[in-house]
């Protein structure tokens, strides 16, 4: 499922996004209410077609016009593609995303074309409705109206393969008055690695006492963050730690991924953000 968002006005971007799956539409209604976080770019799952000045395009863009036989001219005129895939950099296209890109510009030309006759786009108060395009039995492309989940209200499973024996060892640590802040999030700074096909923000986890400040964790991962992934850091970091946390304050998205597991381990989590001394952290590691 694709969501787009026209891109347009006095100092913004023109073209059109395209959003993917339910993560999309949340990242839509994110921009929308302006609640975008310091890791918001980095966890786009988008397609771009940006119309740009002829000195914003890149060689390659300017390479893939003249391949084209296209010729453009004019401010806001130059075609340019861009790929958004989490922890990623910016990158462009490729097959499976052109072929995206062609059949959802197919669909945006159409419905253009439909708002020309007098259909409008119906308001909902309700945010996670919205209007979708879908073939129908009869091979027909029809609009109905759909209801997006919300990918926080999505069961999540424990993920690490803990023994009893692994179980019993964590629940044995001593309870101590230790509160720790837990987060991953992408480090700013793109590295290259010939297991993927173009540049990467490594993700880093890290563990902090809230009352002293000190690292107790912390780890340099490959650009994913997901349940299974936080559940298996946290694991980690429990093991190295002498006693278990009295509490663990995590963002809400971190909440989500680690309940499952921190009730079945006794430990207390609490949704806060932001996280204090987790974003004085953060401020360090990428303004170095």
């Amino acid at each position: 499922m694709y969501f787009c968002s026209v891109l347009g006005g006095a100092g913004m971007e023109y073209g059109l996004a395209i959003y993917i799956g339910a993560k999309g539409w949340k990242n839509i209604n994110d921009i929308m209410s302006d609640q975008t976080t310091d890791d918001f770019f980095y966890q786009l799952d988008s397609l771009c077609v940006y119309y740009v000045n002829r000195d914003e395009l890149e060689k390659s863009d300017y390479e893939l016009i003249k391949e084209q036989e296209l010729s453009f001219r004019g401010e806001h005129n130059w075609i340019q593609f861009r790929s958004y895939k989490p922890g990623f950099v910016p990158w462009h296209p490729d097959v499976e995303d052109t072929k995206t890109l062609i059949l959802v510009l197919q669909q945006m030309i159409q419905l253009v074309e439909q708002c020309k006759n007098g259909w409008q786009l119906p308001f909902f108060e309700d945010s996670s409705l919205c209007v979708t395009r879908h073939i129908d039995s009869h091979g027909e492309w029809i609009e109905s109206v759909f209801q997006i989940k919300d990918p926080l209200d999505e069961d999540v499973q424990i993920y690490p393969a803990l023994s009893d024996f692994e179980i019993v060892q964590i629940k044995k640590k001593k309870h101590s008055n230790l509160q720790l802040e837990f987060e991953l999030f992408y480090l700013p700074q793109a590295v290259e690695d010939p297991t993927y096909n173009r540049p990467f923000f490594p993700v880093f986890c890290v563990a902090i006492d809230r009352n002293t400040g000190m690292v107790c964790y912390q780890q340099i991962l490959p650009p994913q963050i997901n349940a299974a992934i936080a559940q298996g850091e946290f694991v980690d970091a429990l093991k190295q730690l002498s006693a278990r946390p009295q509490t663990l304050f995590v963002t809400p998205k971190i909440n989500h991924y680690l309940e499952p597991l921190a009730q079945k381990l006794n430990i207390t989590l609490k949704s806060s953000e932001p996280l204090v001394e987790i974003q004085q952290f953060k401020n360090y590691m990428r303004y170095q």
